[in-house]
């Protein structure tokens, strides 16, 4: 099930292909991921999936 929430972006780690928001909340995203699209500091609302072992981004 499709989860929303927002926050400002306080890591990239294109590395480990993860984004953590301001929240604290890690989120995965998929391989074809825009890394340039996005930087520390921006405002964003994100759509993810949420199961027991992560949270897998869907869009932001």
């Amino acid at each position: 099930m499709a989860r929303e929430s927002d926050g400002v972006i306080e890591d990239i780690d294109m590395e480990h292909a993860t984004i953590r928001l301001s929240d604290g909340e890690i989120y995965e995203v998929p391989s074809d991921f825009d890394f340039g699209a996005v930087a520390p500091g921006m405002q964003v609302v994100v759509i993810y999936d949420d199961t027991r072992e992560n949270r897998s981004l869907r869009a932001i």
